[in-house]
């Protein structure tokens, strides 16, 4: 039953979403099996003093997303074996105890034994520092990372090449059983080879390919060698559909295309989806449909989390360690440069210094998560953060205020106590596919909070109209923006809020696992 202002509670809500979900899987899949591929995958092993298995929940935002599956239907899990014990069952993956907090009985898991020195080269030189900041627009940061050339392509064949065709012969397995005859969904950016090499034999398999990160346009692409990026556009071309987080890298995929893939049109079907007519030669020719299918988060989950004990006991000790204040802006980040952290600290320096009356009722608070502090460029932007904290504590300080509190961990529990508590939610990414902490943000909020958010994000596309839009470089508008927020009366404060709950609780993370397999279907029937 509704509640009493006729909107669906987050238990009422995602019930819903989920029998949607069970209905859409029966429908669309029948007795067919769902693959899965991505390099994270979501149960790891170790082994314990007595040497036996134990699993671990794997960890990432594509394992959050995409284990709910695992409930429903029968699935496969094609993943990247990460740890000693991994790799010494990845030839026998009925030997595996599956069981694990938020992993389904339904999942069949394959591992991708790839030798240290490919798998170095595939993610650490190839993967995670030239495509990850191509995508993510860190033009400086790529610059630096950059080997020679001649190192590059040795990384690019020795590794991600290699790589790739090594998830592409496990998947194969997979998709020859004789009971099998699934689709198959890659995910992200270590992936984009493997769909080319497998449409070579199978040319009949239903195939799409998603792209949880941003997908930057074709100048940006010109920062590596233009035949790897040609490659690339040629593998996700050989699937039947690519999906993105945003209409914005739909967009920008398409126009990457046209300039590097000979032969390639473009057009839009009768509902304005785009439409990719692939070349001769990437396997048959035909039609790739891309669209975006924003990923979003579990409401039920974020509050089951949210209303715990722990969650109750950090958000009594934050409250102690902060003190007396009117307003609270709260961030939660990786410390990645890529989430635009010390800007974000520039502009509040900013708003401090031009309105000095803000002295001693304005705290920021912020949440910093570690992330690959081995890479050196990562190390460094994590110094730069901190100095940045000391000297605007130093600055602006006084004996009873502090206005930058900081907090470098992991804690989930944690941060939504922290986002529950806040007056204002800064998000203001250089680019972003999603950022899902913007909605988590909305759906714990209890004052409630104002969004003042990055338009590089793919969560602007869903929640910009009733928040505050920010550009990552732009510091004095992000200082207005945040003071805007924290003067902002509160019927207005409240009717943005409404606007995005609904918003985050309707397009939650069922609704857009609906949209992927319904499309999978829709395209079966069609093809």
């Amino acid at each position: 039953m509704a509640n009493s202002d006729d909107t669906l509670t987050d238990d009422e809500t995602s019930s819903i979403h989920e029998a949607t979900l069970q209905e859409i899987c029966h429908r669309v899949l029948g007795e067919r099996r769902l693959v899965i591929a991505s390099n994270r995958g979501p149960v790891t092993y170790a082994k314990d003093e007595n040497g036996e298995l134990v699993a671990e929940r794997g960890s990432g935002g594509v394992v959050t997303a995409l284990s709910s599956l695992t409930h429903i239907t029968p699935l496969t899990w094609v993943a990247a074996a990460l740890s000693e014990a991994d790799r010494e069952i990845s030839d026998s993956p009925e030997a595996a105890p599956l069981a694990t907090d938020g992993i389904g009985e339904n999942l069949r898991l394959r591992f991708v034994n790839i030798d240290e020195d490919s798998f170095d080269k595939y993610l650490n030189v190839i993967s995670n520092p030239l495509l990850w900041f191509t995508q993510h627009e860190m033009n400086d940061l790529l610059l630096e990372e950059r080997e020679s050339l001649s190192e590059m392509w040795v990384a690019w064949r020795e590794g991600y090449v290699r790589a790739n065709h090594e998830f592409a012969r496990v998947i194969a397995e997979e998709v020859d059983l004789p009971e099998s005859a699934p689709y198959v969904i890659f995910h992200d950016y270590q992936l984009y080879l493997a769909p080319g090499v497998l449409r070579r034999d199978h040319p009949g398999l239903t195939m799409m390919h998603f792209t949880h990160i941003p997908w930057p346009g074709p100048e940006t692409w010109h920062n590596l060698p233009g035949t790897w990026v040609r490659v690339i556009c040629e593998s996700l071309l050989a699937c039947d559909i690519v999906g993105f987080q945003s209409n914005s890298a739909v967009e920008a995929f398409a126009a990457t295309c046209l300039e590097y893939v000979e032969g390639v049109k473009v057009a839009r079907d009768k509902e304005g989806n785009t439409l990719v007519s692939r070349p001769t030669g990437q396997g048959e020719a035909g039609v790739t449909w891309v669209r975006a299918y924003p990923i979003s988060i579990d409401p039920q989950e974020v509050m089951r989390v949210y209303r715990s004990p722990e969650a109750a006991d950090w958000k009594a000790k934050l409250q102690a360690d902060l003190g007396n204040y009117d307003k609270l802006i709260v961030r939660v980040d990786r410390l990645d440069p890529n989430k635009n952290v010390v800007a974000g600290f520039e502009s509040y320096q900013q708003l401090l210094q031009d309105r000095p009356d803000l002295a001693g009722k304005v705290v920021f608070l912020a949440l910093l998560v570690p992330t690959r502090e081995s890479v050196p460029e990562y190390a460094q932007y994590k110094d730069q953060t901190f100095e940045l904290i000391d000297q605007i504590n130093e600055e602006f300080g006084r004996k009873n205020w502090r206005p930058v509190h900081y907090i470098y961990g992991n804690d989930y529990a944690r941060a939504l106590a922290a986002l529950s508590m806040a007056d204002v939610v800064l998000v203001n990414s250089v680019a972003d596919g999603m950022n899902l902490v913007a909605k988590e943000g909305v759906i714990v909020s209890e004052k409630p909070s104002v969004l003042v958010l990055s338009t590089n994000t793919g969560a602007w596309e869903e929640l910009g109209e009733h928040s505050i839009g920010v550009a990552p470089d732009d510091q004095a508008g992000t200082a207005q923006a945040l003071f805007q927020a924290m003067e902002m009366p509160q019927p207005e404060r409240e009717e943005r809020h409404r606007a995005l709950k609904q918003t985050v609780r309707e397009n939650d993370l069922s609704h857009g696992l609906a949209s992927h397999l319904t499309d999978l279907g829709r395209f079966h029937r069609e093809a």
